[in-house]
């Protein structure tokens, strides 16, 4: 009963925004709610703007603003907000349709996103993928406006059609591609957690056992995130050439991949971990209580076999 009354709120809430901003902006632009399937199954809502003299427009998901007017941010504010929101990418100068049309205008803007397989199943019947284990790597294309990124656009077959583009050749230059826009990023756990400690206010300070931190300034994991330099679909990273292989000889040992989120990754030598049966089961744990569905990417590690110079699942 709470599920549907939420559901029923936020249709009306999406209504309001529609009538709002197509008041707002008059006869001269469409604006249109739209329904859009996401990672592994999520069902985001968006609000589409689009001015009468082009044909595309950036999507405004509507989740976010939403949660804000249920905590009690006023109405105005919200949309308000909104229309900030596209005000600043509506000029973005990549979103044309002359830019989509032009497969080397946009191999220089492609990267790539690490999913699951079994939760995309549906997706991925529409989309190039290449199978990585139990995973898929899958195209995105980067689009900026003049100041910054404004967002990226999945790659689905019909672009590959109208393109005359072979998935393989698709994923091949999204991948050398992404080893240049985004390049890796490896951290010590340790140093990330006590930079985190570091910058909290003394309110979350207090919050903090303090011998906790001192400890682990004396004794540091020997544990590493390992991202990109956007931190954003980091985990893809795994997928880049010769990357683990790298991190297997530094460490002079196998290691497991432990999938934190589809933005990054942990790094964990094998011969300080404990049973798989636990790391796994501490996997699922972060995912359920922490992390956004979405955001989600497996449910239990990897092991990287440096002899073997192969990465394979270990459920």
């Amino acid at each position: 009963m709470y599920e549907l009354k939420k559901e029923q709120e936020y249709e009306l809430f999406r209504n309001k925004i529609s009538e709002a901003v197509s008041e707002y902006y008059g006869e001269e632009y469409r604006v249109k709610i739209s329904r859009a399937n996401k990672l592994n199954g999520v069902v985001l809502y968006g609000i589409n703007i689009t001015e009468k003299d082009r044909k595309i427009s950036p999507t405004i998901y509507l989740e976010g603003f939403f949660k804000k007017y249920e905590r009690g941010i006023a109405f105005s504010s919200v949309f308000k907000e909104i229309v900030d929101t596209y005000e600043r990418f509506k000029n973005t100068d990549s979103m044309t349709v002359d830019f989509f049309m032009d497969y080397e205008k946009v191999k220089s803007n492609l990267s790539i996103k690490l999913i699951n397989t079994e939760l995309n199943k549906e997706l991925l019947k529409d989309v190039p993928h290449r199978i990585f284990d139990d995973l898929a790597i899958v195209c995105i294309v980067e689009v900026k406006n003049k100041d910054e990124k404004a967002g990226t656009v999945l790659i689905h077959n019909n672009h590959i059609c109208m393109w005359g583009v072979h998935a393989n050749e698709l994923i091949d230059d999204a991948l050398k591609n992404a080893t240049k826009i985004a390049a890796p990023r490896i951290n010590k756990l340790s140093d990330v957690v006590l930079s985190l400690y570091d910058h909290c206010t003394d309110e979350e300070r207090r919050s903090v056992m303090k011998q906790d931190m001192e400890l682990l300034r004396e004794e540091p994991l020997n544990m590493f995130i390992l991202s990109n330099s956007d931190q954003t679909f980091g985990a893809s990273v795994i997928t880049y050439p010769d990357l683990l292989k790298g991190i297997g000889e530094s460490l002079k040992s196998d290691f497991y991949v432990l999938p934190s989120s589809v933005h990054e990754v942990i790094i964990l030598p094998k011969f300080i971990s404990g049973t798989i049966g636990n790391i796994n089961s501490m996997i699922r744990s972060i995912n359920s209580e922490m992390l956004n569905p979405e955001d989600v990417l497996s449910d239990h590690a990897y092991l990287f076999s440096v002899e073997d110079n192969r990465l394979v699942s270990v459920a």
